[in-house]
């Protein structure tokens, strides 16, 4: 058995490969109850022949995620790496290594998936879309804030802006402060999604898939009007394969 470990923004998520990928557990990163609640998870984990890192959480959280592995199993994780291309996938990134690991992992199963042009979308407290050609060739991307950081962002530099019940949306005009933020943030991501898309399809000679992934997904899935798939492992899947493929 394998254990996979990502290290998001804001939330640390596990998933066993036994021969298939069993279950997300899903913990927030607070540094101060991450080693507790880390250790809590794999309470009854059997011991593992591999540990798998991706992390763009920042060196304190890969540092408490090494120090319980190594506690609990006596193994020190791998913590994947970008790179300037993977088999026929090419980084577009000017300087390659500034790309997030997430990102890169995610288009690496993207195109091994599908082998044809692609957008991804991940979204997490920030939305993340990446293009990539059918050639594998990654044509670069946009980062933009999730709905849930716009309303943080609008609470925190407005006096007279609460928002209590994010939960409840719609993309129709709000009628209290509250369903304008709201519905107005998931509106915002919306419409940015759908642009890009139309515009890629529109302007090549072959047709785009539009591949989502990520926590935040939930409250865009049934708004969206392009055709679109959602694939909840795909960050996961990006780490198996480049695990695998490694000597």
């Amino acid at each position: 058995m394998k254990l996979y470990i990502d290290i998001g923004n804001s939330r640390t998520k596990l998933v066993e490969d036994n021969n298939g990928f069993g279950e997300i557990t899903s913990i927030l990163n607070n540094a101060d109850s991450l080693y507790a609640s880390l250790s809590a998870c794999l309470e009854s984990t059997v011991t593992p022949d591999q540990i798998v890192v991706s992390n763009v959480g920042g060196k304190k959280l890969s540092e408490i995620v090494t120090e319980v592995c190594e506690k609990k199993f006596s193994i020190s994780p791998l913590f994947l790496e970008v790179d300037k291309d993977f088999g026929a996938v090419r980084n577009g990134y000017v300087q390659y290594h500034q790309l997030g690991i997430d990102r890169w992992v995610a288009i690496i199963a993207a195109w091994n998936i599908y082998k044809c042009n692609i957008m991804i979308v991940d979204c997490g407290s920030a939305i993340t879309v990446d293009m990539v050609l059918d050639s594998g060739e990654h044509q670069g991307g946009y980062i933009i804030p999730g709905n849930r950081m716009m309303m943080q962002v609008l609470m925190k530099n407005t006096s007279k802006i609460l928002v209590e019940n994010s939960d409840i949306s719609t993309v129709l005009p709000g009628r209290s402060t509250e369903e304008c933020v709201t519905n107005g943030s998931i509106e915002a991501v919306i419409s940015f999604i759908e642009s890009k898309f139309k515009s890629l399809d529109y302007n090549s000679d072959k047709p785009y898939r539009c591949i989502i992934t990520g926590g935040g997904a939930d409250v865009l899935l049934d708004r969206l009007s392009i055709p679109h798939e959602y694939i909840s492992l795909l960050v996961f899947e990006g780490m198996k394969i480049i695990n695998e493929a490694s000597p």
